[in-house]
């Protein structure tokens, strides 16, 4: 990360510090499509500002770019959500012979996201953002901008960016407008909750069951014992009441929902003489370790030549574990069917799903 931070760096200089770039409608709307494309299962909810009295560790959730977005810091906030627990977007080189590849042919293809423009530089569409001011980029090259069809542009420095929808043709290097750029289209949240608990409400409600057991501590020991398990698949917690009342986030606030692939009855005895507030323990179909296992290689294999011949496209800009899904998720430019269907054939169906950066001009 450090490298790629001074790769950017030398690119596009921070002559303000990198201040100021979050507050910009540029970021505003980056950081709204983060919220809306990424699945809710690997949701942004740690980086909303919610207070929470228990200063609990989790697993680290730290750095995510992804479908051209700032750099997000998913610290603090409301740390009982690990959705995210592990992150990385270095970009990965490879000595692989270079493949040629066919995109679909006189496809036209929708991309919504951060396009800027450094001199010296040329217009890209951002696969990486860094948060400044001006903003740092790379990704795509694009040919046919013009700024004036952009009003809504930002400027600093030697620097102009903005977030838009852009149509156009993709050859596998370049993007190439063919209609004139639009305004990102706004962000429609989902309806369904993906935190909720999948338990029935016990009879009388959820309720504390051993005040004594139901603190901080406990919370924690419960949560150590979970993640400690060769069989354990996800925690997560979920508010009983939508927003939660940040003057009491105490256990009766909130259910802890554990998944283990294994012995469930016997993993909810250990958990009820560790911890007395509401729980709910469910049955995962792929372990952490599982995941994990995968998701060291898969950033240098999506950014191989086989990938590439495959109908995968680079960079890749983020991926990561969703443990609510269970999957590993990735982010590139863009993936063709085909490109899917090797991720399938690679790690098994639905083990790693990617989505790209490009939706085809229709369905976007």
């Amino acid at each position: 990360m450090d490298d790629d931070r001074r790769r950017l760096e030398s690119l596009n200089p921070e002559p303000e510090g990198g201040a100021g770039w979050a507050a910009s409608e540029a970021g505003r709307r980056a950081y709204e499509r983060a919220a809306s494309r990424l699945d809710q299962s690997a949701s942004l909810e740690p980086h909303r500002s919610r207070v929470n009295p228990w200063a609990v560790a989790l697993p680290a959730v730290a750095v995510l770019l992804a479908i051209g977005l700032p750099v997000l810091l998913l610290r603090g906030g409301a740390p009982f959500r690990p959705v995210l627990t592990v992150a990385t977007t270095a970009p990965t080189t490879t000595t692989e012979a270079p493949t040629t590849t066919v995109v679909p042919a006189l496809t036209e293809w929708v991309f919504q996201g951060p396009v800027l423009d450094k001199e010296g530089v040329g217009p890209q569409l951002c696969s990486y953002l860094l948060e400044s001011l001006p903003p740092q980029c790379q990704g795509v090259p694009v040919q046919g901008l013009d700024w004036a069809d952009i009003p809504w542009a930002e400027t600093a420095g030697d620097t102009t960016w903005a977030d838009a929808r852009l149509v156009g043709y993709f050859d596998g290097e370049t993007f190439t407008l063919s209609r004139p750029p639009a305004e990102s289209e706004p962000v429609i949240p989902p309806d369904e909750d993906p935190f909720a608990t999948p338990c029935s409400e016990p009879d009388g409600g959820w309720v504390v069951t051993d005040p004594a057991l139901a603190t901080e501590e406990a919370f924690g020991a419960a949560q150590r014992y979970a993640e400690g398990q060769a069989d354990y698949s996800s925690l997560w917690i979920d508010y009983l009441m939508d927003p939660p009342d940040e003057t009491d986030l105490g256990p009766a606030a909130f259910v802890l929902n554990v998944r283990f692939t294994g012995d469930l009855a016997g993993h909810e005895a250990a958990l009820r003489e560790i911890y007395g507030g509401p729980l709910c323990v469910t049955q995962g179909t792929r372990t952490q370790a599982e995941l994990e296992a995968i998701l060291a290689g898969v950033g240098v294999a999506l950014d191989s030549a086989e990938a590439r011949a495959a109908g995968i496209f680079g960079p890749v800009s983020a991926y990561a574990i969703d443990t609510m899904r269970e999957v590993v998720v990735a982010t590139v430019f863009l993936v063709t069917e085909g490109g899917q269907a090797w991720a399938d054939e690679r790690w098994g169906p639905g083990l790693v799903d990617i989505s790209g950066m490009l939706m085809p001009y229709g369905d976007a």
